[in-house]
């Protein structure tokens, strides 16, 4: 009897390490996907107000440039976060989200700003 618990226990227990191993799998893949999609080159205007805004902020603020808290507003903090990313990774320094800059900055080659441009 002993056996066929710790059978079952050890079954479940696979069957949730799936289970978690598929949904953190899903949520990756759907964050790559919104990512991909959301944020194509020049795709964003000024004053927009989103959550690829928000995507776009978020990564600026993992690699430091972003000097305010990220909130989903393209906006002149959102500007300069991206001209002071384009600098400091040798792209023209526009501001503008264009193809060059997107495929950098969510990639694993993207130089993050030595200091924070905020207190986090």
């Amino acid at each position: 009897m002993k056996n066929v618990n710790t059978r079952k226990n050890l079954l479940l227990k696979s069957m949730l390490s799936m289970v978690i191993v598929a949904m953190v799998l899903m949520t990756v893949a759907n964050v790559a996907v919104l990512t991909a999609s959301a944020l194509s080159p020049d795709s964003i205007p000024y004053g927009e107000c989103s959550d690829e805004v928000w995507i776009l902020e978020r990564r600026l603020d993992e690699l430091n440039y972003m000097p305010t808290e990220p909130d989903g507003e393209f906006d002149e903090y959102t500007v300069r976060a991206i001209k002071d990313f384009q600098y400091l990774n040798n792209l023209e320094s526009t501001g503008r989200t264009d193809e060059e800059t997107l495929h950098l900055l969510f990639s694993d080659d993207a130089v993050p700003r030595e200091f924070p441009a905020r207190i986090k």
